[in-house]
């Protein structure tokens, strides 16, 4: 039971909308009442949690307005409904880009202050790569060591995001610190790349796009840091090109 409450939680409900629920469907159509002397929640609290259970498309009611019973709807719905969140998402999705370059237009501050955030663990380094895919300029410029990357992220990971830099027709240039043979990372339309000196050992990664660097440590550390500033972004820019121009 308590692997079904959990999963029901992750579904976004609450600890008394999952008492509701499942007492619901054991007892099949119900009065409010009743489930109320079941679950000992008061009547009117019951009523308030049928009503959130109703906007989340788990309860339909049943006769007339006095008397009227309340049912669950079977387990089978919670697929219908993560079907449908999934299509809102992916349409939230699609306008999120454009959304996120007009709100910034409405930023009348000229002078924006540094600002570095600190991520840990897999989780926090995903959310930092899935932040270096949100753009207004198309470009990315990278200094890749394989070795952190994989340590941070799984092959099919890595795979998915520069598929998705293709999708999203993201341009990225990037320094290796191996050979390209050996992670099997191919040119395309949008990627440009080329290896350094065999000299030239990165333990870290680091992505400039935008006013933002990423840096994803070494498989010892497992943690990454951004830092968004103009000033330091160029910095690093210009470090990038220095590695360009020796490479190969």
């Amino acid at each position: 039971m308590e692997k079904i409450k959990n999963f029901l939680k992750k579904f976004g409900l609450t600890n008394n909308e999952i008492v509701i629920y499942l007492a619901g469907l054991s007892m099949g159509p119900s009065l409010a009442s009743a489930i109320s002397k079941k679950t000992k929640i008061g009547r009117s609290m019951v009523y308030h949690l049928i009503e959130a259970l109703k906007e989340k498309g788990l309860v339909t009611s049943i006769g007339p307005k006095h008397g009227k019973k309340f049912e669950m709807e079977p387990p089978t719905r919670l697929t219908t409904i993560l079907l449908r969140r999934k299509k809102e998402i992916e349409k939230i999705e699609k306008n999120l880009e454009n959304i996120t370059v007009e709100l910034e237009s409405l930023n009348s501050t000229s002078y924006k202050p540094a600002r570095i955030q600190f991520f840990e663990g897999e989780e926090g380094m995903k959310n930092v790569a899935e932040d270096t895919l949100v753009l207004k300029e198309k470009k990315q410029y990278v200094i890749a060591s394989i070795d952190s990357l994989l340590s941070a992220f799984s092959r099919d990971y890595l795979e998915k995001y520069l598929s998705l830099c293709d999708k999203k027709k993201i341009f990225r240039t990037s320094v290796w610190s191996k050979s390209l043979t050996e992670v099997n990372v191919n040119e395309t339309e949008y990627r440009k790349q080329r290896v350094a000196p065999s000299d030239c050992v990165f333990p870290s990664t680091i992505f400039i796009y935008d006013d933002k660097v990423a840096v994803f440590s070494s498989e010892q550390e497992k943690a990454a840091f951004v830092v968004q500033s103009e000033e330091f972004s160029q910095t690093i820019k210009m470090l990038f090109n220095s590695f360009w121009k020796v490479s190969k």
